[in-house]
């Protein structure tokens, strides 16, 4: 097996141990819809019986609409939790699972990947301890009918108190003690399908890459040990960022049958992140010069980095230049890096502070955000302004003449379905298609002989993404694409070409066939698709390319189809629609009925972005870092002053990339912040994320105490007002932090 097929096998079991939890999610809401449609015309059928009152021959009937909104999304908070308790369940059996599960497929990884001696790594034991993965932060994005998809994005948390035991020839035994994993993680259902199966692939990816750290054990006697770390460091990631961080996803099959182009998610578009503006700098006090910073930014979205120019001797820059990114989920990290240019090979660029967004942040702040500098966690006091517009993707291919090189100027897409009547015996065949286009090459995972494989008829379901840059077309051109069938590791079964025009010659620009490739009778199953960027010059509604919103009439006969039929009567169904456009839309009220707002979800949906616009209706939550206790003195040897902790904390909401670093409180063991900050609301599943630290000017790097997780809505049932304790490598430290939340 290749090494992505064993990494393919190794995560897609720790994600598929939660997809029970995932289907039954689905099944869940059905049913809490249905319910929340029901309280709603209990509402009504009691303001009706108590309040008679008539107003020019129409009944007033009053809603508690505040009331309906957190029904909605209290009941959000519910599901994370009730994932959770899933996966609690059944982590005693995914502990034992696992552990020849992660034996068979890393040791593989190790032998290809691994230099040297670690290449001879291998498990004596495996075990994943007794702490499970946690899924919280839960947010259901997207319900799209006309394609019967549905997507939803969740945090993964594991901090778990392994016990797993490593062995290489000439290092010797060393183990791992600890596994951090924290990431955000997106999930797409499609196509939804009426059987038992729900839907028929689940695609999962993280958004942006996920923090992983390793504690060993073992080790102390290695004075090269952090070469070693950085090492396995740097192949983990690389092995993930490589398979499953967006645009790349996994993918589950609930129907092995399904074609995959039916499954398949394409990206948004391209996100134009404008570097606008910056502000807040200081001039370098030097012996004999003073030097006024010469500014420039890198900015840097998944796997592209793109740098600005240099403004020199500017306290106050103005940039105003565009750099294109693909756009696959709206919650992606935008990373900006000021840097102050020095001339010489002797004198390094001096960082000047970074900051971090997504381009929904941006949107939603009126397509324009100052972004606060920070290094080490501290506050620059400079800022740099950034703009961003979403363009789609077209089959207008007029975008491949641009020259800006910061431009995107299209997406070429090739999706390698399946294989026929590969000419081998089973025992023999492991086949894979590489795929190459210009300086570009991509391979599928190998496919051989497995319970439940065909081997011999393989799918290969995969899809390579190439960003189009001036670089990469020549004369509005872009190179020909050549799929080669490969069995083992060099034997070429038959090559398929595929020209330019070819290309632009098919529907849309879209290359769908099964064509046959080598001498022996073998067929390929391909789909290869060429698409322009949008211009800049139409109208580029970008936040209804985000939101995506659904057809009003259509849905509103979808739902009121499928409550009759949940046995609803038809009285009360048209009770139902204009009271809750109201609620989802509350400035609709004398507009008509919109194919975008003010409109109940179906059935069928779980919550819609119409959802999302009543819970932004709830306003700002204000988050109040209160206080701590529990935090113990350090003592010191030789006589020295015992050590008092100096506390601060670092606050994330939901799933911004924004962190909130309170003051440092020195020498407290009961630290009193009484900071807050004020977040836009979307969800009683919105996570407060707190870490914990000790500053430590000595040290220069500043120890964590441990973090503490916790939802708006279990703040919120608290009465607002909640102590928690904080919790590192799973366990309880006997500190606590204690934080308010009120809406405002």
């Amino acid at each position: 097996m290749s090494k992505t097929g064993s990494s393919s096998a190794l995560t897609g079991f720790l994600f598929g141990s939660a997809a029970t939890a995932t289907v039954i999610l689905v099944y869940q809401n059905r049913q809490s819809i249905l319910n929340f449609y029901r309280d709603i015309i209990d509402e009504i059928n009691e303001e009706e019986n108590h309040d008679h009152r008539e107003k020019d021959g129409q009944r007033g009937i009053a809603l508690d609409l505040q009331k309906i909104k957190s029904t909605m999304h209290l009941t959000n908070n519910k599901q994370t939790e009730f994932l959770s308790e899933i996966l609690e369940q059944l982590w005693p059996y995914i502990n034992i699972a696992g552990s020849d599960t992660i034996r068979n497929t890393a040791e593989p990884m190790f032998k290809e990947m691994m230099p040297g001696p670690l290449s001879t790594l291998h498990f004596t034991k495996i075990d994943l301890g007794t702490i499970p993965i946690r899924m919280d932060n839960i947010d259901i994005k997207e319900v799209n009918l006309e394609e019967n998809c549905l997507q939803f994005d969740m945090d993964l948390v594991w901090d778990s108190q392994s016990d797993i035991k490593l062995k290489a020839d000439y290092i010797g035994s060393f183990g791992v003690k600890s596994i951090k994993m924290r990431g955000r993680m997106s999930i797409l259902m499609r196509p939804l399908v009426p059987t038992t199966s729900v839907v028929s692939g689940i695609q999962y990816g993280f958004i942006n890459t996920p923090e992983l750290s390793l504690k060993y054990s073992g080790l102390a006697h290695l004075a090269d040990f952090k070469v070693i770390d950085q090492t396995i460091q740097e192949i983990l990631q690389a092995s993930v960022n490589s398979m499953m961080v967006l645009p790349r996803r996994m993918l589950y099959k609930m129907d092995r049958a399904c074609d995959y182009v039916s499954i398949y998610a394409p990206p948004l578009g391209v996100a134009r992140i404008t570097v606008v503006s910056g502000r807040g700098f200081e001039i370098e006090k030097g012996f004999l010069n003073d030097d006024i910073p010469d500014c420039y930014c890198v900015v840097s979205m998944g796997d592209l980095k793109h740098k600005t120019s240099t403004i020199r001797d500017n306290l106050e820059p103005e940039w105003n230049e565009t750099l294109d990114f693909l756009l696959s989920d709206k919650e992606q990290v935008v990373k900006l890096q000021c840097w102050d240019e020095d001339e010489g090979p002797l004198d390094p660029d001096d960082d000047l502070g970074a900051a971090a967004t997504t381009p929904s942040e941006i949107i939603e702040a009126g397509n324009q955000l100052e972004l606060a500098l920070q290094e080490d966690d501290e506050p620059k006091g400079s800022y740099v302004t950034l703009g961003c517009e979403i363009l789609k993707f077209t089959s207008n291919l007029e975008s491949l003449s641009d020259t800006n090189n910061r431009h995107l100027c299209g997406l070429l897409t090739i999706i390698v379905q399946r294989a026929y009547g590969i000419p081998l015996s089973k025992e023999t065949a492991s086949t894979f298609v590489e795929v190459t286009c210009g300086s570009s090459t991509f391979a599928t995972s190998a496919v051989y002989d497995y319970p439940g494989v065909d081997c011999l008829n393989p799918f290969y379901d995969c899809a390579f993404l190439i960003e189009l840059t001036p670089e990469r077309v020549v004369d509005g051109e872009i190179a020909d694409i050549q799929l080669n069938l490969i069995n083992g590791t060099d034997t070429k079964l038959g090559i398929l070409v595929l020209s330019h025009e070819d290309i632009v010659g098919a529907s849309n620009n879209t290359l769908a066939e099964t064509r046959s490739i080598g001498t022996k009778g073998a067929k390929l199953q391909f789909n290869v698709s060429l698409q322009g960027v949008e211009s800049t010059e139409k109208e580029v509604k970008t936040r209804d390319l985000l939101l995506d919103p659904t057809a009003g009439d259509a849905v509103w006969a979808d739902v009121a189809h499928d409550l009759e039929e949940a046995g609803l009567q038809k009285s009360d169904i048209e009770k139902i629609r204009t009271p809750l456009a109201n609620v989802v839309n509350p400035q609709s009220k004398a507009q008509e009925p919109s194919a975008s707002r003010g409109i109940a979800p179906s059935l069928d949906q779980v919550e819609t972005d119409s959802f999302e616009d009543a819970a932004m209706d709830q306003g700002l939550l204000r988050v109040t870092a209160v206080s701590g206790k529990g935090f113990q003195v350090r003592k010191t040897p030789f006589f020295m002053p015992n050590d008092m902790p100096d506390v601060y904390l670092k606050i994330t909401f939901g799933s911004s990339p924004q962190v909130w670093r309170t003051k440092t409180i020195e020498n407290n063991i009961f630290p009193v912040w009484n900071e807050h900050r004020d977040f836009p609301l979307a969800s009683h599943g919105q996570v407060i994320d707190i870490g914990v630290y000790e500053e430590d000017s000595k040290k220069g790097d500043n120890p964590c105490y441990g973090s503490v997780r916790v939802t708006v809505g279990k703040m919120l049932l608290a009465g607002g007002t909640l102590q928690q304790e904080i919790l590192k490598d799973g366990q309880g430290t006997s500190a606590f932090i204690t934080v308010r939340c009120e809406l405002v």
